[in-house]
């Protein structure tokens, strides 16, 4: 293979090489710019007479390796649009539309619609991250992961040579630490729940007793509640574009024991139901399903419904606001502090190993610790009497 190199410009200078000739009697040639920023380099007739040299038979070897991509491809939204949403369709329908929106809102947007993926350098990513900062921990995280998953599949489909993201730090914070009610809250938002009609108060007392995620409540069916039992079983969750689908994991298939008042107030509750299916029989789009909390006639509720109820009540009933989902973990905190031990919440919360319960609840375990050792501080010598 033969190659030159060619000045374009003051500081560029244009590398080919001649690979052979193609079937139709062109000839293949590849080509790559350089540009040199060294101002040294640049008055040195000889040392940059080396370096162009040296380049060239880098390049060349890239060639024979088969490392070598032809620049200008795709832009970055294209890639991400034609080629990489075809591999987020493998994945669960929630974290299809987590990736989704989160590159719709943020990594477009900053990228631009314009941008070759090639020419998206290191520094780019970097000032991408910095530029998300005032964001939770927690969306940065998202943001890291979708933008080095672009560009490793990128570069798994040759598309790309390197990375960019490989020389970019993740966030670092604490995302553990969850928000919660203590049982002298919970039992002010028990209370103010007796206010909402009854579909909405079993619904988020059911999240805060028993540690139902969203998707598990919007997926129960009356054959899935075991009154004599006092149980609830999740075999279902409903996820993102009203799919139907298994839980998160095997082990979040589960069956929860309830207190007695739940199960009972919920048996109140499916006798109004049935009743209220009677009256609505030619609305009825439920068919043979039974979801327990449904849009009035028989289709389940949106996945962002609950949420913004539960924001709204919060708010008319000036109560502190915590996420829909940190009602869950408002159940595991409730139980802690009543002496309950992580592995009976491991099993009730559907956690597949008993270490992310451990985790996610280290917060509420130290608090329990030092109070457990500030009631030990009796027993000190000096104040022990003679």
């Amino acid at each position: 293979m033969k190659g030159s190199i060619e000045k374009r410009g003051e500081r560029s200078w244009r590398l080919t090489i001649d690979v052979g000739e193609l079937p139709d009697g062109t000839r293949d040639r590849r080509r790559k710019t350089i540009t040199i920023d060294d101002k040294a380099l640049l008055k040195t007739t000889k040392r940059l007479q080396d370096y162009l040299d040296g380049q060239l038979a880098a390049f060349k070897v890239e060639i024979e390796t088969g490392e070598y991509i032809s620049p200008g491809k795709f832009l970055f939204k294209d890639f991400i649009e034609s080629k990489y949403y075809n591999y987020l369709n493998k994945l669960s329908p929630n974290t299809i539309a987590t990736y989704k929106g989160i590159i719709k809102k943020h990594i477009i947007p900053f990228f631009g619609e314009n941008k070759p993926i090639e020419k998206i350098k290191t520094l780019h990513c970097v000032d991408f991250m910095t530029s998300i900062e005032h964001y939770s921990v927690s969306v940065q995280r998202n943001c890291y992961t979708i933008l080095k998953s672009i560009f490793g599949k990128a570069k798994q489909w040759k598309v790309i040579r390197i990375n960019p993201m490989s020389g970019v730090d993740r966030p670092k914070g604490d995302t553990r630490s969850k928000r919660y009610y203590d049982a002298e809250q919970a039992a002010m938002v028990l209370s103010e729940l007796q206010k909402l009609p009854d579909n909405w108060r079993l619904f988020f007392t059911g999240c805060m007793i028993g540690g139902f995620r969203r998707g598990e409540m919007l997926a129960l069916q009356w054959n899935d509640v075991d009154f004599d039992n006092q149980t609830i079983t999740v075999s279902k969750s409903l996820a993102a574009g009203q799919v139907i689908k298994e839980p998160k994991s095997d082990a979040s298939k589960r069956s929860v024991k309830m207190p007695k008042w739940f199960m009972d107030d919920l048996a109140n509750f499916k006798s109004n139901w049935i009743k209220d299916k009677e009256d609505s029989s030619d609305l009825w789009q439920g068919g043979e399903d039974e979801y327990i909390f449904h849009n009035g006639i028989g289709k389940p509720y949106y996945r962002v419904v609950p949420s913004h109820r539960w924001k709204k009540f919060t708010t008319d009933h000036e109560l502190p606001h915590i996420r829909l989902h940190d009602l869950r973990h408002t159940a595991a905190t409730l139980l802690l502090e009543e002496g309950v031990s992580l592995k009976v919440i491991q099993e009730r919360h559907g956690h597949a190993d008993f270490q992310t319960t451990a985790n996610v609840y280290s917060h509420v375990t130290k608090k329990l610790s030092d109070d457990a050792v500030n009631k030990l501080e009796k027993f000190r010598p000096q104040s022990v009497p003679d």
